[in-house]
């Protein structure tokens, strides 16, 4: 890359940091979920303003942060005498700074940018802060050792001479016996308080002469306190730097330095934070720039041989289980700290994987999504986001096509060279067919009780009405009552789902002209409903999907379902209440639509519509156990917090990747507290029935003790009859309702 203030320099950055294999915190541990991410499409934000420090007086002593504290950290300046020195502020709760930091506290990475030896003129990050995993020693004493490190190294012993049981990992997977390279971050420079709120940090390692540094250069911070903090980074230019006529505004603090000069910015924190509120890995490691400069090409796990390199593992992670490897029986595992496993062979991604633009994307993603009517990208926008497909690297593609390494004649050669449609390769041509169909519910009659519905819908596509009747696919057509209060199921069509559910056919349809569709249902209303709630959906058949049991999303195109409200007793209709946001559950699923076998062959496939599946997922609604969409919902996602895994989604099979205790990741505000929206009826699971409130709380607190307190202080029913749990009276909301001592959201921790 070349540095736009001084032509011809190439920028380049060194980066360090701890690789997943070689860090000295292991832990898991999330912090409270930080705000929700800005809207997606927006750009990066420039880096924030310099906040003065605050004066001495009112600080905090860093060894007596608790986890209900929120330190932020913030550089403020870069010096180069040789090694670099940074400055930066660490403020506690928006206005304590924080003292007694000391070098246990902290560690520090620099890193710089330089071109790819292995793919052209592509950008990669390494480290100049390496150390060695040994995944073979020769003593008990190694093998006992907690940092991977042996005394004696197979530098010195011929690896083919060292039996497998030497290897510390007694593991199929674990096949190495060749001391890997592995970046890490230092600890133990010069840390200095400067007394007024502020610290500087001069580094151990020194990256050489200034004035010979023509690289972009990255420091990035990391404190270990009690407290969540996020982790600072700096990018500059050594050689400019120091240049007298140029100086500051070769940092990043300086609000046009990446207008100045390219950086390989490639994905958003917020990207990612979308789903996972918040990354957060290693104990403290919650930015994605000081990732990439520990997770680059030069560092591996020895005892797998995979590499760690971001753009390899962040692919492979997500892309697991559909890996050619994995589908081959080839487990995709990672040895980190202290010989931990890592298996990420289960991974459950709740979309398709060929959305790259839900991860990384730049303003020419966006522009390519204008002209080809395409939804606009997810991703927040970088300067480099799209990178993914100007430039695709042979690792980043072989990182998911693992099957097709070092194919063809073009040894180290980019992807890009052969394929050079690589954002046409990538376009889900299924979701495009479907988002072409639509559905509209024109009129519905004879919707009062006793009476059997008739209602004109249509068949879009691109717009344009299409015949029904000779569609491949499945449309169907439902009535829910009430929607007034909650709709429940009688299962007069035979199953207890829809009050009403039937497919239009030629029996129940006539064609009125221009293709609209007149579609009568073969059951009546109940009496005594206000509301009824009238959907329509539907699939296209791309040949499998209604033939079959255990469909993939790829056998069927889920149209967007659609709703109506008409009166029934009632003088006016009124809509059921709406408690959840599509766009909120897209900002993980990308398109919800439900396609396993009991929806896309017994049913049609329900797509972005909630209402649609609280319709069928009502209080009547349970099998072997209860079905309602709240506890189901709620079971599904809460498979690493429950005792007991909801049919059998347990950790194998599901890890959600956000935050449990944040009702708003799916809910609209002021939906889940209590007292209840509704007076619900008793909830079915089985031939037993549990009191609603307690049926929702024990979807993920399901334990004896949680389950004990629920029926012991609140009055709860579980699997009791349905007189015992209809006429019991629920007291949750005397302790849990807004405002008391144990709301919903105190006892969550919001």
């Amino acid at each position: 890359m070349l540095s736009r203030i001084r032509t011809g320099l190439a920028s380049s950055i060194i980066a360090l940091t701890l690789a997943l294999s070689g860090c000295s915190d292991g832990g898991g541990d999330r912090a409270s979920a930080e705000p929700g991410p800005p809207p997606p499409n927006g750009p990066v934000d420039p880096p924030p303003p310099i906040i003065p420090p605050p004066a001495p007086g009112n600080g905090i002593d860093a060894g007596d942060l608790s986890d209900s504290d929120t330190v932020v950290a913030q550089m403020t300046a870069v010096s180069l005498a040789s090694p670099p020195t940074v400055s930066f502020t660490l403020i506690a709760n928006g206005s304590q700074p924080v003292t007694g930091l000391d070098n246990s506290m902290l560690r520090a990475s620099l890193a710089k940018l330089v071109s790819s030896s292995n793919d052209f003129d592509n950008t990669d990050w390494a480290s100049p802060i390496i150390t060695s995993e040994d995944p073979v020693c020769r003593n008990q004493a190694d093998v006992d050792n907690s940092n991977n490190q042996c005394s004696e190294f197979t530098a010195n012993t011929d690896p083919a001479t060292i039996p497998d049981l030497a290897r510390k990992i007694q593991d199929a997977v674990a096949t190495g016996k060749t001391v890997r390279q592995q970046v890490t971050a230092e600890r133990g420079g010069v840390l200095v308080d400067n007394s007024n709120g502020s610290w500087s940090y001069t580094l151990l390692t020194d990256p050489g002469d200034p004035t010979a540094l023509p690289e972009l250069h990255r420091v990035c911070l990391q404190f270990s306190l009690n407290a969540s903090s996020n982790n600072p980074c700096i990018d500059f230019v050594p050689q400019d730097l120091v240049d007298p006529a140029i100086g500051d505004r070769a940092t990043s603090l300086n609000e046009d330095f990446y207008s100045n000069y390219d950086s390989r910015q490639i994905i958003a924190d917020e990207s990612c934070n979308s789903c996972h509120d918040p990354l957060r890995l290693h104990g403290s490691r919650t930015a994605t720039e000081y990732c990439v400069s520990c997770h680059n090409p030069d560092t591996a796990d020895a005892n797998s041989e995979n590499t760690v390199d971001m753009k390899v593992m962040a692919h492979r992670i997500h892309f697991s289980e559909n890996l050619p490897s994995v589908q081959g029986g080839k487990d995709y595992k990672i040895w980190g700290y202290k010989n931990g496993e890592h298996d990420y062979s289960h991974v459950s991604y709740p979309q398709k994987v060929i959305q790259c633009t839900r991860c990384h994307a730049g303003q020419e993603d966006i522009d390519y999504a204008l002209a080809q009517d395409l939804p606009m990208p997810r991703a927040t926008i970088t300067p480099d986001g799209h990178l993914w497909a100007t430039y695709a690297g042979r690792k980043a593609c072989e990182s998911c096509h693992d099957d097709k390494t070092r194919h063809g004649s073009g040894g180290n050669s980019p992807c890009i060279q052969c394929h050079s449609n690589v954002a046409e390769r990538h376009r889900d041509q299924d979701e495009e067919m479907a988002r072409a169909l639509s559905l509209t519910i024109e009129s519905a009659s004879n919707t009062g009780p006793g009476e059997f519905p008739v209602v004109i819908v249509t068949l879009s596509r691109d717009g344009t009405p299409i015949d029904i009747l000779s569609f491949s696919g499945k449309l169907q057509l439902g009535v829910a009552w009430d929607a007034a209060t909650d709709f429940a199921n009688e299962g007069l069509s035979g199953f207890d789902s829809l009050n009403i559910e039937f497919t239009i056919a030629a029996a129940n349809t006539i064609n009125l002209g221009a293709n609209r569709f007149q579609v009568t249902s073969p059951d009546p209303i109940a009496s005594a409903q206000d509301t009824v709630g009238v959907m329509l959906f539907g699939n296209g058949d791309l040949g499998r999907c209604n033939s079959t049991i255990g469909q993939t999303p790829a056998d069927c195109l889920p149209i967007v379902s659609t709703i109506a409200y008409f009166a029934s007793e009632a003088s006016s209709a009124t809509a059921r209440r709406e408690i959840v946001d599509i766009d909120k559950c897209d900002s993980c699923h990308h398109r919800l639509s439900m396609t396993d076998s009991g929806h896309a062959a017994f049913h049609a496939t329900p797509a972005e519509n909630p209402q649609l599946c609280v319709g069928c997922h009502g209080p009547g609604l349970g099998f072997s156990e209860i079905a309602d969409f709240r506890v189901l919902v709620h079971g599904v996602h809460a498979g690493g917090f429950r005792e007991t895994a909801y049919k059998g989604f347990d950790t194998d099979r599901l890890q959600y990747p956000g935050d449990l205790s944040d009702c708003l990741s799916c809910h609209l505000d002021g939906t889940y507290s209590l007292p209840l929206l509704i007076d619900s009826p008793a909830l079915k699971g089985g031939s037993t029935y549990t009191t609603p409130i307690a049926a929702a709380c024990s979807s993920c607190h399901d334990n004896s003790v949680a389950k004990a307190h629920m029926v012991s202080a609140g009055g709860a029913v579980f699997d009791g009859s349905e007189s015992e749990a209809n006429n019991a009276i629920e007291s949750c909301a005397t302790c849990h309702r807004s405002g008391a001592s144990a709301d919903v959201e105190v006892v969550h921790d919001r």
